[in-house]
């Protein structure tokens, strides 16, 4: 697994599509990655242990922040976004 993992949300308007985009920065493929918070938990947990056998989580990079905030500010979903990444250790940056 790369150093910096590469989220491009810049054309993101559903969280399907956010799941999808996920999916698409971990395994290359649009890969499952819930459809709801939950199942996202459940994923995110399931990758987590994986990574936590490295030195150093990856950097996840948002791109495409302002599309992604325009359609998910007012939104749960934007937080925990940003809350369940931050829980499992990746350093976030937008762009």
């Amino acid at each position: 697994m790369n150093d910096v993992i590469e989220l491009d949300l810049s054309k993101t308007k559903t969280d399907l599509d956010v799941y999808y985009e996920i999916g698409k920065a971990f395994f290359n493929s649009y890969g499952y990655y819930g459809t709801e918070i939950n199942s996202f938990i459940d994923c995110l947990i399931n990758i987590h242990e994986s990574l936590k056998k490295r030195e150093k989580m990856p950097i996840l990079k948002i791109k495409g922040y302002k599309n992604f905030k325009k359609h998910f500010e007012d939104n749960i979903f934007f937080e925990d976004f940003y809350n369940e990444f931050g829980k499992s250790g990746f350093e976030i940056q937008n762009s």
